[in-house]
C-alpha cells in the first residue's frame, strides 16, 4: 500500500499577520472612544500589509499549480483600500463605515469562494473559515445599512474583525 504523508511547513507569514491583527484588535478595543483618524491610519497600513500577504499567497500557490486569481484580486483590493484610507484620511473618517462594510463583505465572500483551498489545509480550518466568512458577511451588511450607528460602533467591530482574522491567520499557520 502506498500511504501519502501530509507534510506542512509552519507558515510564518500567516502567523505574524495573525499576531499583528490581534495586537491591533487589542489597541482598538482599549481605545474605543479614541480618534477614528488613528484607527483609519492603522487600518490603512494593515490593509496594505494584508494585500501584500495575499500576493505572496497567490504567488506561492501558483508555484505549486493551484494558482487562484481570487488571492490576486483580494490583494489588489486590500492595497487599494489601504491607500485610499491613508491618502484621504479626513474623507476616510466619513467613508469608513461604507468602506469597511464593502471590505467585510468582499473578503468574506472571497473566503467562501476559496473553501476548496481551506479544505486542503485541514477540516478544522475549513469549518472555521466558513463560520468566520458568514459572520463577516453579516457584519458587513449590518455596517452597510446602518452607517450612522456603525460610525459609533466601528472601533468595536474593527477590533472584533482583526481579532477573528488574527486567530484565522494563526490557525492557518499551523
Amino acid at each position: 500500500m502506498d500511504y501519502a504523508v501530509k507534510t506542512k511547513k509552519f507558515d510564518w507569514f500567516s502567523f505574524l499577520i495573525g499576531i499583528l491583527f490581534i495586537l491591533i484588535s487589542l489597541f482598538v478595543f482599549s481605545h474605543i472612544r479614541g480618534s477614528l483618524a488613528a484607527v483609519a491610519l492603522y487600518i490603512g497600513l494593515l490593509a496594505i500589509l494584508a494585500g501584500i500577504i495575499e500576493f505572496i499567497s497567490w504567488y506561492q500557490l501558483r508555484k505549486v499549480g493551484i494558482g487562484s486569481a481570487l488571492f490576486f484580486v483580494l490583494g489588489i483590493l486590500d492595497i487599494l483600500i489601504g491607500l485610499f484610507i491613508i491618502i484621504n484620511l479626513n474623507v476616510s473618517i466619513i467613508a469608513l463605515p461604507y468602506v469597511f462594510s464593502i471590505w467585510f463583505i468582499i473578503s468574506s465572500i472571497l473566503g467562501l469562494l476559496t473553501l476548496d483551498l481551506a479544505k486542503m489545509i485541514g477540516k478544522v480550518y475549513y469549518w472555521f473559515k466558513i463560520i468566520i466568512s458568514v459572520l463577516g458577511i453579516v457584519i458587513g451588511i449590518a455596517l452597510l445599512f446602518n452607517p450612522v450607528i456603525s460610525a459609533f460602533m466601528l472601533s468595536f467591530l474593527v477590533g472584533l474583525y482583526f481579532l477573528i482574522y488574527g486567530v484565522v491567520y494563526i490557525v492557518k499557520a499551523f
